[in-house]
């Protein structure tokens, strides 16, 4: 594509876009049952067990 349109009117350009996640930690188990709650009320799956970086990678480019 040409990009998106240049705000002064003239020419296309490309949009960079930066995505910060935040994981909260130190959680106490009032706040994981809230988080678990709203999860399953937002229809994700909710897996308790605790994996590696490498589990969670291959989770994610599997769209799972």
């Amino acid at each position: 594509g040409k990009g998106i349109k240049n705000v002064h009117g003239y020419g296309y350009g490309d949009l960079f876009v930066n995505i910060r996640v935040q994981t909260p930690t130190g959680l106490n188990e009032r706040q994981r049952e809230l988080l678990k709650e709203f999860a399953e009320m937002s229809g994700e799956t909710v897996n308790e067990q605790p994996s590696n970086f490498k589990d969670k990678a291959r989770r994610f480019f599997k769209g799972e």
